[in-house]
């Protein structure tokens, strides 16, 4: 007996599988965190980024913030397709800073990194050189790349703010981006 071949997609556009993919993703990585998570922790899912992992002090105190953005891509990213993302640690950075807090950023993707085009302010590739950067030496450019990134990105008060607070003492730059960790490439 043969079986006959299922009905052909009519509407291609509404299928959702790359979605249902992508909460999938989020829902492992998540439970692989919670599984990861000391006694002093706390795992928010869906909080300011797709999982935020919380360090307690013994007096209850958070000390210390890990945000995670997870994405499940075909294909390849460069930093123009995460500015969003950025931006959104860039407000972080600027919240767990006044409050006293350690904070880091993870952005985590399936994809590979796309080879940046260097064109007006984004004079290197960003998620090239991120990586080799630290805070007492970032790679020459990045800041200024990151800036400029996040100047075009910045469309309310909040975004405003955090690029005010990034823009205070010099060094401030090169704090934000130490705390950002990029995964590319990740199952």
């Amino acid at each position: 007996m043969t079986t006959a071949a299922p009905p052909e997609i009519r509407e291609p556009d509404r299928v959702a599988s790359d979605t249902v993919r992508g909460f999938l993703s989020q829902v492992l990585l998540s439970a692989i965190m919670w599984l990861e998570l000391e006694a002093d922790e706390d795992l928010i899912c869906e909080g300011n980024e797709d999982a935020d992992r919380i360090l307690r002090g013994p007096d209850g105190k958070i000390l210390e913030v890990t945000e995670v953005q997870m994405r499940d891509l075909d294909g390849k990213i460069s930093v123009r397709d995460a500015a969003e993302n950025v931006m959104s640690f860039a407000r972080g950075f600027r919240a767990h800073s006044l409050a006293g807090r350690r904070c880091r950023f993870v952005f985590t993707t399936t994809a590979d990194r796309a080879r940046q085009q260097r064109r007006g302010e984004l004079v290197v590739d960003v998620l090239a050189q991120w990586p080799k950067t630290t805070a007492v030496a970032p790679a020459a450019g990045l800041v200024s790349s990151v800036r400029a990134l996040l100047i075009d990105e910045a469309a309310t008060d909040a975004d405003r703010a955090a690029l005010t607070f990034l823009d205070g003492p010099p060094d401030r730059w090169e704090q934000f981006i130490a705390t950002v960790r990029w995964e590319l490439g990740r199952p």
